[in-house]
């Protein structure tokens, strides 16, 4: 009997992990059929406006948090975006500077602040020649 109850307890943990990764992979799975839709609803309905950083703050990890600023029908909009790309200090030269931001027109809370070259080509924009020196100094070889 003892056994027995061993051997039930010992299958609820096995059952207990198996649904927990399940959870896990499914959660995955949600997120990035999120970003995914997200992304392909921002190439649909895309604006493309210029707008400025305006404060950059070390975030989780090796992460910046920087914030921008654009105008959408007289409306000063203010978002923020991670990036792992730049470091702190580097995020910081950019304080200030002026990027292109594209954003849904259905939803403007649906934005992007395009800095890399990665960033264009993501959303199929070539990457301007106005930001070349961010190229050079930032992202040599994208």
């Amino acid at each position: 009997m003892i056994k027995e109850m061993g051997e039930i307890n010992n299958l609820l943990k096995k059952n207990n992990q198996v649904i927990a990764l399940v959870l896990l992979v499914l959660m995955f799975s949600l997120m990035l059929l999120y970003s995914h839709r997200k992304k392909n609803n921002l190439k649909d309905d895309m604006v493309i406006t210029v707008g400025q950083i305006v404060n950059v703050r070390n975030g989780y990890k090796l992460n910046i948090d920087i914030t921008y600023e654009f105008i959408r029908k007289q409306k000063k909009e203010e978002h923020s975006d991670l990036r792992v790309a730049l470091s702190y200090a580097e995020g910081k030269e950019l304080l200030y500077q002026y990027f292109p931001v594209i954003y849904q027109k259905s939803n403007p809370n649906n934005c992007q602040l395009l800095i890399s070259p990665l960033d264009f080509k993501e959303y199929n924009i070539p990457y301007p020649d106005s930001l070349q020196w961010v190229k050079e100094k930032y992202f040599k070889g994208q």
